[in-house]
């Protein structure tokens, strides 16, 4: 199947520079871009209005933690709205000489076997990375069994690790 997203702002590259075309429009072919630019002289069998809208290609995190604060955004959905929701500002460092003691599963080993929640921590992380528009990215040594399920995460959520 062929799809036409027509009349954003498409973010591409050209000449060896990243452009911004107005009013673009991005062909894709199931799971590959086949054409970014002004005009598109194909056919397509569907198309999607991105009037207004930034078009741009899947962006790449690589530092990401899995499961990191999952249960409090799930709750909340925390962040800072003048920093695109990002919560990166609700991180403290304690004075020097205080003891933070955290949580627990920083100190104490795994116990045996996986759980569910190790892996609704591993495919929430890969749906908030999809969500905020990242489609491929890289975990950065989290304590813990919760990187041993994006494996299985990023393949049925469709991402790339």
């Amino acid at each position: 199947m062929r799809t036409i997203i027509r009349g954003g702002w498409v973010v591409g590259f050209e000449n060896d520079h990243h452009v911004v075309v107005p009013n673009g429009v991005v062909v894709i072919e199931g799971d590959r871009i086949l054409h970014g630019g002004r005009e598109f002289d194909g056919t397509c069998d569907r198309e999607i209005d991105a009037t207004g809208k930034l078009i741009c290609p899947g962006f790449i995190d690589t530092h990401v933690h899995s499961g990191h604060r999952a249960t409090h955004r799930l709750i909340s959905d925390a962040g800072r709205p003048e920093f695109f929701g990002q919560p990166f500002l609700e991180f403290t460092i304690p004075r020097e000489g205080t003891k933070v003691r955290g949580d627990k599963r920083f100190h104490e080993p795994d116990p045996e076997g996986i759980d569910d929640s190790d892996y609704f921590f591993a495919l929430f992380t890969v749906a908030e990375l999809l969500r905020n528009g990242t489609t491929t990215y890289l975990e950065i040594a989290r304590h813990g069994r919760i990187p041993e399920q994006l494996p299985r995460a990023t393949e049925e959520l469709g991402s790339r690790a």
